[in-house]
């Protein structure tokens, strides 16, 4: 399954390897109580979080995102 989105400025620097600072993308970040998890994974078909939580596809990209509840996440 991917995610058909207009891709922002940022994702367009990551995928092109321009990005001043990728980690200000990548990974995971909070918004309230829900956090989007966003990674860039070459020539990988599917991608998920501790086995359990899939992640989408941003369609034409190496990239995945996941958005959910915070606490569906494992914590370190």
């Amino acid at each position: 399954m991917s995610v058909n989105q207009p891709l922002s400025e940022d994702l367009i620097k990551i995928i092109e390897a321009r990005h001043h600072d990728p980690f200000s993308v990548l990974g995971a970040h909070e918004h309230g109580k829900k956090t989007t998890v966003t990674v860039f994974l070459r020539d990988t078909q599917k991608a998920s979080l501790n086995n359990e939580l899939k992640l989408k596809r941003i369609e034409g990209t190496d990239l995945f995102q996941w958005t959910g509840k915070t606490e569906q996440l494992e914590k370190p």
